[in-house]
């Protein structure tokens, strides 16, 4: 990992003119490659910039997809009007982005319904290239330096194939999806505590342990809700049954940064569940398996970094600035399994 690694690169914050929008383009490439190297050791490029809307369809930022050796790398978001531009991103060797195949690039651009939540929207290669057409965006600074200052941070349970379970794995398994149930799905799967020694027995299981309810039925999957308070009972359940008797799991309201920490320093695992207001007025709920920490310093301000598995884009992680995030609640949940 690399640690109190400082980078400085100098970009202006000026509005550019039409006729310049072109190397505020590049600045931004400049800005997230920088950053994205601060993660990464190997030599990164742009493979595109997937514009970012809001919905009086104006240009709020891009979803900048990363590439090494033609390789998929994940990608930054960067979004331009905001204290800290970078609030997520998922950076490593074969990551996804947010599309689902490189042949969408300049047929999609992403909505902005609320901090983490995007949906895709399909359009026609004139009514993407008028979002180039950047106007005052660039009012926003840029990214002038970064540096790392605690290095990506991993509880000792983590694992990559068994702690980051994708959504479409888990639908096409089961027939079901919990946010909830994945998350803890994932935790029994690190923690070598599967239910049979299946995902799929493991899965059903802590539906009926949490009491997970189907809220919805579509293309022949069951989605489920799962009261708060049964995240932590239901893993207390589960892992009485499966023998591990002395296991310690506990809600919290609102929980710190520090409160994720001692977790990963422990070697614990832990949840977090959010819920977000969306730009409609509705707000939207989610469960996360917390598997580490990172604390970045950009343009001389702190920003501590959750890295989660949300099951949204394959088998990945994706760091969340946890303290610049706007949530509407919070709830942590640890486990200790013994």
């Amino acid at each position: 990992m690399l640690l109190f690694v400082t980078l400085i690169c100098t970009l202006f914050s000026s509005v550019p003119t039409l006729a310049n929008e072109l190397d505020s383009k590049y600045l931004i490439q400049q800005s997230v490659l920088s950053f994205a190297e601060l993660f990464s050791e190997e030599e990164l490029s742009v493979a595109e910039m997937i514009p970012i809307i809001n919905d009086n369809e104006q240009l709020i930022g891009f979803s900048v997809c990363l590439a090494s050796n033609d390789s998929k790398y994940g990608y930054v978001n960067y979004e331009l009007k905001k204290e800290n531009p970078i609030e997520n991103f998922s950076i490593g060797k074969g990551y996804n982005y947010l599309i689902n195949e490189s042949d969408d690039f300049g047929k999609t651009v992403l909505l902005s319904n609320g901090s983490d939540s995007y949906e895709l929207l399909s359009t026609s290669a004139n009514d993407y290239t008028k979002y180039g057409d950047m106007g005052e965006v660039f009012s926003a600074s840029y990214i002038y330096g970064a540096n790392i200052i605690t290095a990506p941070t991993y509880t000792a349970k983590f694992s990559l194939s068994k702690s980051a379970i994708s959504q479409s794995y888990i639908e096409n398994l089961t027939g079901q999806y919990a946010c909830a149930v994945l998350a803890l799905t994932e935790i029994a799967n690190q923690e070598n505590v599967l239910y049979y020694g299946s995902i799929n027995s493991t899965f059903k299981k802590l539906w009926d342990d949490t009491l997970t309810t189907v809220e919805s039925n579509s293309n022949g999957i069951s989605y489920g809700r799962t009261p708060i308070i049964w995240v932590a009972q239901g893993m207390k359940d589960y892992l009485y049954d499966v023998g591990k008797v002395d296991s310690l799991v506990f809600n919290t309201a609102y929980p710190s940064f520090d409160f994720f920490v001692d977790i990963i320093d422990s070697d614990a695992s832990g949840v977090l569940t959010y819920t977000l207001a969306l730009d409609d007025g509705t707000t939207s709920s989610h469960t996360i398996n917390v598997l580490g920490y990172c604390v970045v310093r950009l343009n001389g301000v702190f920003y501590n970094y959750l890295i989660v598995a949300d099951g949204w884009n394959g088998n990945t992680v994706r760091y969340m600035a946890y303290n610049k995030i706007d949530f509407v609640s919070t709830y942590g949940t640890k486990i200790v399994v013994q």
